[in-house]
C-alpha cells in the first residue's frame, strides 16, 4: 500500500509540474524555448460583451484536474496519520484548484463568460515538503 501511495504522489507531482510550466518543465534541460512557471494564481474573470477565451489550453486543464484530483486523495491519507494540519490545507487547496479548473472545463460545453481560477501549486509542493521532512526527521529517531 506504501508503494502505491508514494506512485501516487509522484504521478500527482508530476502533472502539477506539467501543468504548472505549461508543459516547458523538459525544456529547462534542454535549454530550447522559454521555460516557465506559474507558482499561484488567483483570478476571478466576468467579461460581459467579449468573447471568453482560456488563457488554459485543454491539456493544462486536464492536467490540473488530475494532478489536484489526486492531491485531495492524497493529502486525505496524510491528514489520517498524524498531519492532520497539512492534511487538512493539502486538501483545501487542491480540493480549490480542482473545482476551478472542473468550472474552467465548462466552457467546452457551456459558452459563457465567467472564470474563477485558484491554483497554488508551490503552496501544494511546499506542503509535500513539510511531509517528507517530518517523515524523514521520525524515522531518523
Amino acid at each position: 500500500m506504501k508503494k502505491i501511495i508514494f506512485i501516487l504522489i509522484l504521478i500527482h507531482i508530476f502533472f502539477l509540474l506539467m501543468a504548472a510550466t505549461n508543459f516547458t518543465f523538459f525544456n529547462m534541460f534542454k535549454s530550447i524555448g522559454r521555460y516557465q512557471w506559474t507558482f499561484f494564481n488567483i483570478n476571478f474573470h466576468s467579461g460581459w460583451g467579449k468573447v471568453y477565451v482560456s488563457a488554459y489550453s485543454v491539456q493544462q486543464i486536464v492536467a490540473y484536474l488530475i494532478s489536484y484530483g489526486l492531491g485531495v486523495y492524497l493529502f486525505k491519507v496524510y491528514s489520517r496519520k498524524n498531519y492532520f494540519f497539512t492534511g487538512l490545507t493539502g486538501r483545501i487547496l487542491c480540493g480549490l484548484g480542482f473545482l476551478s479548473f472542473l468550472f474552467e472545463a465548462t466552457h467546452w460545453f457551456v459558452n459563457h463568460q465567467f472564470s474563477v481560477i485558484f491554483s497554488i501549486p508551490v503552496g501544494v509542493g511546499l506542503l509535500w515538503v513539510l511531509i517528507f521532512l517530518i517523515q524523514f526527521t521520525k524515522l531518523r529517531r
